[in-house]
């Protein structure tokens, strides 16, 4: 019985001091993914890791609402919903990590796109002192615009806003769908 009470005094210190690593382990990696990825700290929006930082702008006809996406290649993601005028009109802006090109890149996404696109077409874009590529092409339920841009080392920002083809149709609301577009990327492009 002696033995089992030496026994039992010596092997709880090395279960305790096991436990305190992996819950010092733990912490640091807490402390760590916390600092790597993207924070809402009120309007700004900082990725800690050297990245992409912008202040969420007010865009107006537009709800924008943040995503986080831990441990991926999206650095930073808001959704795009209209409002007013804009109803019915969604969207995105977005920043990934990507080892390839602009061109790469997007050639890779054609090998991908889904069957049920139609009609894509491809252009040069504009915006600020960037320069980069624009998509426009139809689903059976919508019509979508992307803006592609490389905005740092291995980073390509991706502004994309889609409408009902019955909105796409209407003279009117296409041109309201132009201009939340233009807003869109003059708030988040230099």
């Amino acid at each position: 019985m002696r033995l089992f009470v030496f026994y039992k005094k010596k092997i709880t210190p090395v279960i305790f001091k096991i436990l305190t690593i992996i819950l010092v382990l733990l912490i640091l990696y807490m402390i760590f993914s916390y600092a790597t990825t993207m924070r809402d700290t009120g309007k700004d929006m900082v990725n800690t890791s050297g990245g992409f930082y912008s202040q969420v702008p007010t865009v107006e006809n537009a709800t924008i609402t943040l995503r986080q996406f831990e441990d991926s290649e999206i650095k930073y993601h808001i959704d795009i919903d209209g409002t007013d005028e804009c109803q019915g009109v969604y969207g995105f802006v977005q920043i990934i990590t990507s080892k390839h090109t602009l061109d790469n890149y997007l050639n890779i996404a054609k090998e991908f796109i889904s069957t049920n696109v139609f009609d894509l077409r491809e252009s040069s874009a504009m915006s600020g002192n960037l320069s980069g590529k624009e998509w426009t092409y139809r689903t059976g339920k919508s019509y979508t615009k992307q803006h592609f841009y490389t905005v740092g080392n291995s980073e390509i920002m991706i502004i994309s806003l889609s409408m009902p083809n019955e909105m796409k149709n209407n003279g009117e609301k296409s041109v309201v769908f132009e201009k939340l577009f233009t807003d869109i990327e003059k708030n988040f492009t230099v």
